[in-house]
């Protein structure tokens, strides 16, 4: 957590950047998904290069799910 942070002038930097972050959730939420569709439909080469390959995340995270959270609520 945050306040558990010692360094005064790191813990000041922090609490800037997750009240950057709160206050401008909306905006960085739109970017995202524009980011996330142009890059899973390969529209601009240059973002497609440096990201991640999202649907082996998302398969992987399917596969954890089905795998470990849905058997554990049987």
């Amino acid at each position: 957590m945050i306040k558990d942070v010692e360094d005064e002038k790191y813990r000041l930097l922090l609490n800037k950047e997750y009240q950057f972050c709160m206050n401008n959730a909306e905006r960085i939420h739109k970017k995202a998904n524009k980011i996330y569709e142009m890059v899973t439909t390969n529209r601009k080469q240059i973002l497609t290069d440096n990201s991640c390959a999202f649907h082996i995340l998302e398969d992987g995270c399917r596969e954890y799910i089905e795998k470990y959270l849905r058997s554990d609520s049987k």
